[in-house]
């Protein structure tokens, strides 16, 4: 059982945490479209070249989709893109949806993920019960929206000052090592998750 008594806020991670994730599926399907060398640039926590570039907000949509188009060498319809991209995306178990909903009667509950517009759009519906994710959590943060992106210890420090948390009082899950490592940087409290340590598993107490 974690123990939450000297925590007043918790941030989720979403992708691999919350959301189950399967980035061999998006790998598959890009090949599948052309791209043969796509494993290059994505991975778990933290993607590369294009795909940062779109996490980060540096890019737009139609500049990623003919990005895209670019690597692949051959005409690729948006609609066949964005499906590659976003089938990595699996679902959000409704156990997840039931645990942050009982979190959220005694704590402040934030999401802060890696990700882009596209994703967002095609996941926004996954919380049972919910119009939209973000009405899952108090407040939800997204990389191109910030401009930033995990790793960077910065990400942190910016949603701790725009909520003005207390560090020592918040505690941070993801299933990126790298990731925890910035969060315990910026004076966080840490939990990784994995496939043997689940969120379900965490809070299983909780949950009773």
């Amino acid at each position: 059982m974690i123990d939450l008594s000297s925590i007043d806020t918790i941030i989720f991670d979403l992708g691999g945490v919350v959301v189950n994730l399967d980035i061999d599926r998006t790998i598959n399907a890009f090949k599948k479209l052309g791209i043969s060398n796509v494993e290059k640039w994505i991975k778990p926590g933290l993607h590369s070249e294009i795909f940062l570039r779109l996490e980060v907000g540096e890019i737009s949509e139609d500049l990623f989709y003919d990005g895209i188009r670019e690597l692949a060498g051959v005409e690729i319809s948006d609609s066949e893109i964005r499906s590659a991209w976003c089938v990595m995306l699996v679902n959000l178990p409704l156990e997840r949806v039931k645990i942050i909903e009982r979190l959220k009667k005694n704590s402040h509950v934030l999401l802060l993920s890696n990700t882009n517009s596209i994703h967002v759009d095609y996941f926004d519906g996954f919380a049972t019960g919910y119009s939209s994710i973000s009405h899952l959590f108090h407040k939800v943060y997204y990389s191109f929206m910030l401009n930033d992106h995990k790793p960077n210890v910065s990400i942190f420090q910016s949603v701790i000052e725009k909520e003005k948390l207390i560090p020592e009082r918040t505690l941070f899950l993801d299933d990126a090592e790298a990731n925890i490592v910035a969060a315990q940087k910026a004076g966080l409290h840490t939990q990784l998750v994995s496939p043997e340590n689940r969120m379900e598993d965490i809070f299983r107490n909780e949950d009773e």
